[in-house]
């Protein structure tokens, strides 16, 4: 049974997509230039801008939280 927010989020998602035609780069690239000339600070939290971490984090030996 599909409840009412599923189907408007699904009906969102594809109003968007067929106004790029399906086309996954187009809306990317579309979105890189919104993003580009908005003027705004972008942050990236991806890992690869980050400094190693030497703290233990995450799942023990034994699976249990530390």
């Amino acid at each position: 049974m599909e409840d009412q927010l599923i189907r408007e989020i699904r009906t969102i998602k594809d109003r968007l997509a067929s106004k790029y035609n399906y086309d996954l780069r187009a809306m990317y690239s579309d979105i890189a230039q919104k993003q580009r000339s908005s003027n705004r600070k972008i942050v990236n939290l991806s890992s690869k801008n980050r400094e190693p971490t030497r703290q233990r984090v995450g799942w023990g030996a034994r699976n249990e939280p530390q």
